[in-house]
């Protein structure tokens, strides 16, 4: 198993993740809003946040893949 440090450290490739997520999920959100499909951007919107808030911590996990 990977070290708590290896862990909490964020490289620049979990970066531009979070990014292609975020612009993901911003452009599901105005297509939603665009097609009045508000029920179905409001359950994005709760998939998205934590107790009503953004998630300022992320978790990732190496390819389990080889694991199996």
């Amino acid at each position: 198993f990977p070290s708590h440090d290896s862990c909490v450290l964020m490289t620049n490739l979990h970066r531009q993740i979070l990014v292609e997520i975020e612009d993901h999920w911003n452009h599901q959100m105005c297509y939603l809003v665009d097609k009045d499909r508000l029920d179905d951007a409001d359950a994005l919107y709760l998939e998205f946040v934590v107790d009503g808030q953004e998630p300022d911590q992320w978790m990732f996990l190496e390819d389990l893949d080889a694991v199996i």
